[in-house]
């Protein structure tokens, strides 16, 4: 009866399974690093286009052409 429980033991051992904290760690680090690049990109998006109700004069004004 003692081997019918070891045996017992040994397959519940296996089936519980110890947490992977580097996994754990490598995939925080990997959405920590995404969150930043996307914060990142949002900025230079934002950088680089014009405010919706900001809207202006072209910066180089055009000279009227008259007719000779």
């Amino acid at each position: 009866m003692l081997a019918s429980r070891a045996s017992g033991w040994q397959a519940w051992s296996k089936r519980m399974q110890k947490p992977n904290y580097q996994f754990e760690k490598r995939r925080k680090e990997m959405d920590k690093k995404a969150k930043k690049d996307e914060k990142r990109r949002q900025k230079l998006a934002a950088g680089r286009s014009p405010a919706a109700g900001d809207i202006t004069a072209p910066s180089s004004p055009v000279e009227p052409v008259e007719p000779t």
